[in-house]
């Protein structure tokens, strides 16, 4: 069984990012979870109970800006034969990437920054309060992304960069480490950058202990005499000792800077129960205590891994920080995939680490642990066993596991119950199960060949259902031995095996003040993708006023699905129109439908074609409501270039229907935009969710 070709397409649909941000999060994503996330008003002014995620910006949502499947990430990284063989004994530096989009249809390097903004947004939604940025350098690629998340978190204004200084890279002892000081200097200037109440800058430097104390006392006097006055956090591998050391050497410097340590931590079962007293041992020594926790740690380029036990070492490295009272976590990582700790949405763990993240800040904040609202379940598997053979044709290392912890090659199901239930896996013909109460249950079998099947049953009635991404392996030799867990989330939208990728909306006019947010609630549709939804908010008088969604050009070999929700707030005001387009990349019109025109006497929405407007029969839309619109593309079996449009009430009650003649080809046609046409006073928000686009073999 060959794994190389399978690695590098498996991306979902691309959640959508905005141009600016909502504070509204906690509506917006709650249908993804077994929760009602609880609200946190406290905004920039909290100094405890804080959780952060450690970005690393050797890597970012996309290398470069192209079509998946061509980019860096799937040519070089994930290919073992990728920049010029480098890893090829490891089998290629990395094993999955994060979940791809198209291309951006912007000159230069807007892309990076808008890709940053997603990033910010996305981190957000689960209530992170923002990243520990990994300063690897002042200079080239790892500074530019850095800096492209600071000014993504300055436009969010509440999500917050704690700087964190990495002491083996650029300001190695044994490199520059007189750039120290005129790269904190830099970074200070961000309101995004985080301080206490009382002003000072917090800096987290990893590996502290590569420096003396001494040298601590004397760059950090300095900074203050530049007016820059520090709160340090230093982390360490093995932080006991090191503190103590700070502490004994530089007593007034210590008292005077050091607000708290923290640590990289342990990835094992076993090691995070050695982590819960941490946090009191530090408060011993006086100083605040940043909890780590990792979802597990695989390095290709290493050819180790250390054993996590599924998802047991991040819920037990969670519920360490949360009962031996952490007063902050930092969650390792967001997006090292070098190292496969990222909790990022990817291709292989999918939003498992993601969601499963957001359900343990909503605990850590409020100390209480969550009512489970909804059922869901979780999966954790590897494809591989630590026992699979390699073929020697391309990989040519093998795999050690390090760190202490055997390794173990099981199947998890991990389960939140709003009433008991039965759990089931079912694989290669033979079904385990389970009884399991209300509340959050692990499940585990021993891992064996075959697809598994996940579900949870009451009354013998299946009530959930998740069929694995992957089949496992364990006795046919591998080219590419994978031993990172992969992941699933019952609450997210399956990958659908004909869903085209899309990008998030632009503005289609940089200038003005119009401005893409999170949108505050969900439609009510049954949901057809994973992105946030957004909120689209037209301001007057702007000129070019309106916004883009981009996918890949449809196919003229079968039809496509184009379907969105949409809610207008209220109705058009004054001479207003409002028109959703499908059309190629010279802005041609495949379709063009009104969806509000106050100087209609008619309130119905108007399709324009070649021939002039045409009213969509009964197609009445009231404001405040969401109603669905569906447009299929060529539809199969029929040589003519035309399109079917439908619009459907939140109770599946048909409210219009048209077949139109196209007015672009429609294999041209890549993108939906939604353009204010007059700029009269139509300041309302439009909110847009669950925007797919979909092949299919027949007209639906």
């Amino acid at each position: 069984m060959c794994s190389l070709v399978k690695r590098t397409l498996l991306s979902a649909l691309f959640s959508t990012l905005p141009l600016s941000f909502s504070s509204a999060a906690e509506s917006s994503i709650s249908s993804f979870l077994s929760f009602d996330p609880v609200s946190d008003s406290s905004g920039a002014q909290k100094e405890s109970r804080l959780v952060f995620a450690h970005y690393f910006p050797a890597y970012s949502q996309m290398m470069n800006n192209m079509s998946p499947g061509e980019d860096y990430y799937d040519l070089h990284y994930l290919n073992p034969y990728g920049e010029n063989s480098k890893f090829l004994n490891k089998g290629g530096l990395l094993r999955e990437r994060p979940i791809a989009r198209v291309p951006y249809n912007v000159s230069g390097t807007e892309w990076g920054t808008a890709d940053a903004e997603f990033e910010v947004r996305q981190a957000a939604a689960i209530g992170l309060d923002g990243f520990t940025v990994n300063i690897l350098s002042n200079t080239g690629g790892t500074w530019t992304r850095a800096m492209r998340i600071v000014e993504a978190a300055e436009k969010l204004g509440n999500f917050k960069i704690v700087i964190m200084p990495d002491m083996n890279a650029q300001f190695h002892p044994n490199k520059e480490p007189e750039a120290f000081i005129p790269t904190i200097r830099e970074l200070s200037k961000s309101p995004a950058a985080f301080r206490l109440k009382d002003g000072r800058l917090v800096v987290a430097p990893y590996l502290a202990e590569n420096f003396s104390p001494t040298w601590w006392k004397q760059t950090l006097d300095q900074l203050k005499a530049e007016g820059i006055n520090v709160a340090l956090m230093p982390l360490y591998q093995g932080w006991v000792s090191d503190l103590q050391q700070f502490k004994q050497q530089e007593p007034e410097a210590f008292q005077e800077y050091v607000i708290g340590v923290s640590d990289w931590g342990l990835r094992t079962p076993s090691g995070a129960l050695n982590l819960l007293d941490d946090a009191g041992q530090a408060h011993d020594e006086g100083v605040w205590w940043m909890a780590p926790v990792a979802p597990q740690d695989a390095r290709p380029k290493r050819s180790n891994f250390t054993e996590a036990g599924n998802s047991e070492a991040y819920r037990t490295l969670w519920e360490s920080a949360i009962n031996g009272g952490a007063d902050w976590v930092q969650v390792i990582t967001w997006n090292d995939y070098s190292e496969s700790t990222q909790i990022t949405p990817s291709t292989q763990t999918g939003y498992a680490f993601y969601d499963l993240t957001a359900y343990y800040i909503d605990w850590f904040k409020n100390q209480q642990q969550p009512e489970i609202k909804r059922d869901a379940m979780y999966a954790f598997y590897r494809e591989h066993s630590t026992d699979t053979p390699l073929s020697g044709y391309v990989q040519s290392d093998s795999v050690n596991v390090v760190n202490g912890e055997a390794p173990r090659n099981e199947i998890e199901l991990l389960a939140f119950l709003t009433t008991p239930a039965t759990l089931a896996i079912e694989i290669d013909g033979t079904t385990y199960e389970q009884y399991a109460d209300a509340g959050m249950t692990s499940f585990k079998i021993p891992l064996q060949e075959g697809r598994p099947v996940f579900r949870i049953l009451r009354d013998n009635k299946v009530i959930q259902e998740m069929v694995g991404k992957t089949s496992i392996n364990i006795h046919d030799a591998e080219d590419v031995l994978d031993l990172t867990y992969w992941g699933m989330s019952s609450l997210r939208h399956a990958e659908v095996q004909n869903q085209q990728y899309l990008s998030w909306p632009r503005k289609t006019n940089s200038a003005g003040r119009s401005s893409v947010e999170l949108a505050n609630s969900q439609s009510p549709f049954p949901r057809k993708s994973n992105a946030l939804p957004d909120q689209l908010t037209f301001i007057a008088g702007q000129g070019e006023n309106g916004f883009t969604y981009e996918f890949l050009p449809v196919s003229v070999d079968s039809a496509t699905v184009i379907s969105f929700d949409i809610n207008l707030e209220s109705r058009c005001i004054g001479r207003s129109t409002l028109v959703a387009k499908l059309t190629d990349g010279d802005k041609n019109s495949g379709i063009e439908i009104e969806l509000c025109n106050n100087d209609k006497s008619s309130s119905e929405l108007q399709n324009r074609t070649v021939n002039g407007d045409q009213a969509i029969p009964n197609s009445h839309m009231n404001s405040d409501q969401w109603y669905n619109i569906r447009i299929i593309v060529n539809p199969a079996n029929s040589y003519t270039e035309k399109y079917e449009i439908s619009v459907t009430k939140e109770d599946g009650t048909s409210v219009g229907y048209s077949n139109v003649v196209a007015k672009a080809k429609v294999q041209e046609i890549s993108s939906l935009q939604f353009e204010l046409e007059s700029n009269a006073r139509f300041n309302v928000p439009v909110k847009v969710d669950n925007f797919t686009v979909t092949s299919a073999n027949q007209s639906l």
